[in-house]
């Protein structure tokens, strides 16, 4: 999703971690801003989003960055106790 619909979007430095969100929440992001032009839509799902949607994706950053976290912690361990 990131890749097809990388071209439309005006900010491409972006279009990875929204489209990345949208496609796992299955709601579609970005479209109409305050600005007067109209960005593209990311994402195929519903455009309107409610309190479970935002509560999900809080969730997953979350878990996310646990995810990292532990990833890290393992490394570290992983160099500190090496044999050298």
């Amino acid at each position: 999703l990131a890749l097809r619909q990388a071209w439309t979007h005006r900010s491409r430095g972006e279009i990875g971690p929204v489209a990345a969100l949208a496609g796992v929440l299955g709601i579609a992001l970005a479209g109409r801003s305050r600005e007067a032009a109209l960005r593209s839509w990311v994402g195929v799902g519903t455009a309107r989003i409610d309190r479970h949607d935002i509560l999900r994706a809080t969730w997953l950053y979350a878990a996310s960055l646990l995810i990292v976290a532990g990833l890290l912690t393992a490394l570290a361990l992983a160099v500190h106790y090496s044999p050298s």
